[in-house]
């Protein structure tokens, strides 16, 4: 049995990760492993009892997601389809990757310095550029100088209307102009986005094309997203099977999957994320029972569930994007920095 003054420690621990990690899609198990390496667990169990610990926070913040109707749940459900597998493979592994975890550990945490510095420095590249001052047109030249000979106006373009009826021709008219009275309008091309999204899902996945998704939120807010499932659940296998050998929840890696390579809004991507976590890692947790520390777990855990009931309530939602990203790009970066540590010690 732990002691009140241990206990007291490991529930502020929880209460400081749940306020933070369902906010951004992370479980905050890579912060929970280090802790518990510092205070003395070995590494088996130091991330076993991560892995007990970050149930109680997706959990948390799963309610959390589903009282404001922010989670995409088939979304979700393709995405953890890929995931599942692959938590639970890591769960097995993660006993015996000896040696081996700390090379793990090293090309995890470069990797994601290396992600981290990329999306930071183009968030500040986006950030010049909206500050700077629009371009303004240039006026033409005055009649009768040598510049107005080579200044040229261009018209708009032409284009064809073409008719539904077989007896109607085709005439030409400018673009961005009524059509004369008695022609028929133009036929609507559909774009590609929106050919793929009237095949199924499953098809859709397999073509490796992009799905229109549009998600509306319950605060009204509709997210819309040119979804890439393939790249982003073949990556989602491997990110899972890494999270759980490492004793990671998996928000530190699938959301940059669900960001980058599949393209999703950040809010919905932080969602998606957590609700993931929760299936996941519950599967993850079976594979190791024997290796959790309960007592450890549960107390961390307790802190974790408190805050993260709440804070995604207040202020999911409400990040603007850049913002969201450059928070959670640095939530990252700390994490990979713990992960070289680890790697090293």
């Amino acid at each position: 049995m732990l002691e009140i003054g241990w206990l007291i420690g490991y529930a502020a621990i929880g209460l400081t990760i749940g306020a933070i990690a369902p906010l951004f899609g992370i479980g905050g198990g890579v912060f929970m492993v280090m802790i518990f390496f510092l205070i003395g667990m070995d590494g088996l169990s130091a991330s076993a009892t991560s892995l007990g610990a970050v149930l109680f926070t997706t959990v948390g913040g799963s309610i959390s997601y589903l009282y404001k109707r922010s989670i995409d749940f088939k979304l979700t459900l393709i995405f953890l389809i890929f995931a599942l597998p692959g938590a639970i493979g890591g769960g097995f592994l993660g006993g015996y990757l000896g040696s081996y975890k700390s090379v793990l550990q090293v090309v995890f945490g470069l990797v994601i310095y290396a992600l981290g510095f990329l999306n930071i420095w183009k968030l500040f590249k986006n950030w010049r550029r909206a500050r700077q001052p629009p371009l303004r047109a240039t006026p033409p030249p005055p009649a009768g100088s040598p510049e107005a000979a080579s200044f040229q106006i261009q018209s708009p373009p032409v284009v064809n209307i073409v008719s539904t009826s077989p007896a109607t021709e085709t005439k030409p008219i400018l673009a961005g102009t009524t059509p004369p009275v008695g022609t028929t309008p133009p036929v609507q091309v559909m774009s590609m986005a929106g050919e793929q999204n009237t095949q199924p899902t499953w098809k859709r996945l397999l073509m490796g094309g992009r799905w229109h998704r549009e998600f509306a939120d319950g605060s009204g807010k509709v997210h819309i997203s040119e979804v890439k499932l393939m790249p982003g659940c073949i990556l989602g296998i491997f990110g899972s099977l890494l999270a759980s050998m490492l004793g990671m929840g998996g928000g530190v890696i699938y959301v940059p999957i669900l960001t980058m390579a599949m393209h999703v809004d950040p809010p919905v991507a932080a969602a998606v994320s957590t609700a993931t976590m929760l299936i996941s890692n519950t599967a993850a947790i079976f594979t190791r029972m024997n290796d959790v520390r309960w007592e450890v777990a549960i107390a961390v855990g307790a802190g974790a569930a408190l805050t993260s009931l709440t804070v995604p309530c207040l202020f999911s939602g409400r990040i603007r994007n850049d913002i969201f990203l450059m928070i959670f790009w640095g939530l990252t970066m700390c994490s990979a920095t713990v992960a070289l540590i680890r790697g090293f010690l």
